[in-house]
């Protein structure tokens, strides 16, 4: 369904939960649509919010790249976004992590056409420089305390049906985006003849990444299935 985020179709209280995937930053009117959000939701519900942090080098880079890519709202402060939500939906905050990212959005196999004259500026988009990068990042902001591999949060509110993970899952794919239960060591395994970005997305944890993600999702968001809904922890 297609449809205005400040004026939803639905009768009051009809979803135990909301799922905002990479959202908020494209409503032209935000208040409007978390109040919105909170009128759908049931008071026993629950809402999951994930956006970009727009001071990060990876949304700046994103935005550069996309001549603003739609981004309407600026989310710089996490405790900021957090009171507006909760001013707004009545839900309150439960928890979250920080998203990180890959820089999949450079992948050059995930372009059709011509690459574009900015991404050649940037080494082409090819897999193993980002790969390169996302492990230069991570150490960097390990060590310096920078936060280049930083993209974003994925926050809770409302009523949740098991307890909440707020590890920083610091494993993304430089192809597909999601991030995985890996540490840093995994992040850079690979198999002989396959390529990086693919032993990323083969690595063994995935298995028991892909049943958490599966067995919150069904306990949390348990009368959605009808509707179609994004998953939570895609990040770039």
């Amino acid at each position: 369904m297609q449809t205005d985020a400040s004026r939803l179709p639905f009768p009051d209280a009809s979803f135990d939960a909301v799922i905002a995937n990479h959202s908020l930053e494209h409503f032209e009117h935000l208040e409007t649509a978390l109040q919105e959000l909170g009128r759908v939701v049931r008071p026993s519900g629950s809402i999951f919010i994930a956006v970009p942090d727009a001071s990060t080098f990876s949304d700046r880079l994103y935005r550069w790249l996309g001549r603003g890519a739609g981004h309407v709202n600026a989310f710089r402060s996490r405790v900021d976004l957090i009171a507006l939500v909760e001013r707004h939906t009545s839900l309150r905050f439960v928890g979250g992590r920080d998203l990180m990212t890959s820089l999949a959005i450079l992948n050059r196999k995930n372009l059709a056409g011509r690459i574009p004259k900015k991404l050649m500026l940037l080494g082409g988009g090819r897999e193993e420089q980002l790969v390169l990068w996302r492990v230069i990042s991570r150490l960097s902001d390990r060590w310096l305390g920078t936060r280049l591999s930083l993209y974003g949060w994925a926050l809770y509110f409302g009523a949740l049906h098991e307890e909440l993970d707020t590890t920083t899952w610091w494993n993304v794919c430089v192809r597909c985006g999601p991030g995985l239960l890996v540490g840093l060591a995994g992040a850079v395994r690979h198999r002989k003849k396959e390529s990086l970005s693919d032993s990323c997305v083969r690595l063994p944890n995935l298995r028991r990444a892909q049943h958490i993600h599966a067995r919150l999702i069904r306990n949390v968001h348990a009368e959605v299935g009808h509707h179609p809904v994004a998953h939570p922890l895609i990040q770039r």
